[in-house]
């Protein structure tokens, strides 16, 4: 009879040669015959964490741990299960004690900071930051710590670590074409673009970098250029659903949307697209068709491509009940009473742009950074990733902060301001010298009183946009998951939050007490010079006739509206809901006490479209 050793040898030799399903078998035999066996819960455990199934690979990691064997590696691993079961105070403990035990190992240290990221605590950038420069100049390591790091998003660090591995092999064209996907994600596409073209260098027949080099090139508007690149791709891989996808895009925006149409739906019905490209590849078509005027079949894309992505594995982790707690926490405080009659403080003040997700922060950042003396964040969390930390070391542990913020000290004020601070300086360094900042980032209008304790003299600019078109919008983009952003999978979800977060908008223009101006932004592309002006005014910027002309800054944008900022400001956005007015219908009671609030025409009669 083979005993649990053997079971456990031939389990390791599987792992070695890839064949996990053999060895997850294999570990599962021997834990019939031994329960209690640390190897196998470990060797099981460890497993299964790598497939994302953090629920199962708890119970089996939890008992390497009771019998206190469990390496330290294995324990910042058993963290992220914890993390993955919202147990902070477990992980957190957990991951401390792991590097405590290997404060020199990397992968303990990668691993405990990937607890953190799952937390999305504060540190974990600097955890990251500490286990990428413990990592070995070997190919396999800093290969597995650019994938972590990349799929938490951290891809300045990510780009830090596949330089390493360029240097480390200069000859090999997957190692450039890596770092170009590093690259294009911190919008550094002429980096990216460079990647690229190293690593054409080297093999001339890699379709994956000419598909590359054609979505690069879409995002610097080279047009042509990146349809030439789209055409090598697809000559040379033909069945690459994501070659074609990225030609359909160029298609599409060269105005040739019958042959985008075509070669999308071909894609949609391949069978070996990847789910995360085929949520593209139906919003494009959305797009396609929009263009076409067909906008039924148009809408009916874009829920698709909604429902693809609220499947994958890296949405379904995010809940839509988290953010809503988190809005109605901020929505329960008196702030006329606790924030409004705070004293002002002479902390130097950003500039903040809000609004909701697609109400035209995106256009308006990219004109008031066109000044010379802006420097505009792109969607840096600095509020929320630096300005925190010191907050949340001054109120009691799990103690909300919105009931707290208007009992912290002066002290505390000033220590979040210069961790902010610090922050944009880290970021931008000299950029910085004589500039105004401009922190945009829409959502960050959930949070205006902490913007009002710490920053009170800060201007604050509220993008306004027709709610009907907003929320319509929101289903038209694709986005990034977060607990913010799940949301934005299908239109009652995105109304829904809508009405959440605007209400408090309301709230709090009327309780705060904050320096802040309104920016429709049917207005802003009606009349530009006049809004810019305005804008400015308020700001105390004084006029600069660059700011009129977006398209022509070399900085790249970082959200799902930098096709329209590519082209000059344009009005073919406003009302766009009429046309789909069936689809929002069901939703006009719960917009409509929005459309009154902001001053937008009231629905129109149904017989006044026919």
């Amino acid at each position: 009879m083979t005993d649990a050793t053997d079971l456990l040898q031939n389990a390791q030799r599987f792992l070695r040669a890839g064949q996990r399903r053999e060895a997850e078998h294999a570990c599962r035999n021997a834990l019939l015959i031994d329960p209690e066996n640390s190897v196998a819960n470990g060797l099981l455990g460890q497993m299964l964490l790598a497939k994302g199934d953090a629920a199962s690979a708890a119970r089996f990691l939890r008992v390497v741990v009771e019998q206190g064997v469990a390496s330290p590696t294995l324990l910042a691993q058993y963290a992220q299960c914890l993390a993955a079961h919202r147990d902070q105070n477990g992980a957190l403990e957990a991951a401390r004690q792991a590097v405590e035990r290997d404060p020199q190992g990397w992968a303990t240290c990668l691993h405990a900071a990937i607890a953190l990221a799952m937390l999305n605590h504060p540190e974990q950038e600097t955890a990251f930051s500490r286990a990428l420069d413990l990592t070995p100049d070997q190919a396999a390591c800093l290969v597995q710590a650019a994938d972590v790091l990349r799929a938490h998003l951290h891809y300045r660090l990510a780009a830090k670590a596949l330089r390493r591995l360029v240097a480390l092999a200069p000859q090999d064209p997957a190692s450039h074409h890596a770092l170009a996907g590093a690259l294009y994600y911190l919008r550094d596409f002429a980096g990216s673009e460079a990647a690229l073209r190293n690593a054409l260098a080297l093999r001339p027949d890699f379709a994956p970098a000419w598909s590359s080099l054609c979505r690069v090139l879409q995002r610097m508007n080279r047009l042509e250029d990146a349809r030439e690149a789209g055409r090598r791709a697809v000559e040379l891989a033909p069945d690459a659903g994501e070659a074609h996808l990225e030609l359909a895009r160029v298609e599409r925006r060269l105005h040739r949307p019958n042959d985008a149409r075509r070669r999308l739906l071909l894609i949609a019905e391949s069978p070996t697209i990847p789910p995360d490209a085929l949520v593209t590849v139906h919003n494009e078509l959305g797009h396609v068709l929009d263009t076409l005027d067909e906008c039924d079949a148009a809408y009916q894309h874009f829920v698709r491509s909604g429902e693809i992505w609220l499947n994958l594995p890296q949405t379904r982790r995010y809940s839509l009940d988290r953010f809503p707690k988190r809005l109605a926490a901020w929505a329960s405080v008196d702030w006329k009473r606790t924030v409004r009659n705070r004293p002002g403080n002479d902390t130097p003040s950003p500039i903040f742009l809000v609004g909701f997700p697609r109400s035209g922060t995106t256009l308006l950042e990219q004109m008031l950074s066109c000044h010379p003396d802006v420097v505009a964040t792109d969607e840096e969390p600095l509020l929320t990733r630096e300005l925190l930390a010191p907050i949340r070391r001054a109120i009691p542990s799990g103690a909300s902060l919105p009931g707290h913020l208007g009992n912290i000290s002066d002290e505390v004020v000033a220590a979040a301001a210069a961790a902010y601070w610090a922050g944009a300086q880290r970021l931008f360094g000299k950029r910085l010298a004589g500039k105004r900042l401009l922190d945009k980032s829409p959502l960050n209008i959930c949070f205006l009183p902490l913007i009002r304790r710490i920053f009170p003299q800060s201007p604050v600019i509220v993008a306004l946009r027709d709610p009907r078109d907003c929320c319509l919008s929101g289903l038209m983009a694709e986005f990034r998951a977060n607990d913010a952003m799940v949301h934005f999978g299908r239109l009652d979800t995105i109304v829904a939050l809508y009405a959440r977060v605007m209400s408090l908008w309301i709230g709090y223009r009327a309780d705060l007490g904050l320096r802040y101006i309104e920016s429709k932004y049917e207005d802003l592309t009606a009349d530009t010079p006049a809004q810019l002006q305005r804008i400015a005014d308020f700001c105390a910027l004084p006029w600069h006739e660059t700011m009129l002309e977006p398209a022509k800054k070399s900085r790249a944008v970082r959200t799902p509206s930098y096709q329209g900022i590519a082209r000059s400001v344009y009005r073919n956005a406003v009302e766009r809901w009429h046309r789909y007015r069936a689809h929002l219908e069901p939703h006009f009671p719960l917009l409509d006490p929005f459309v009154r609030a902001f001053e937008y025409p009231a629905d129109p009669p149904n017989t006044a479209m026919a």
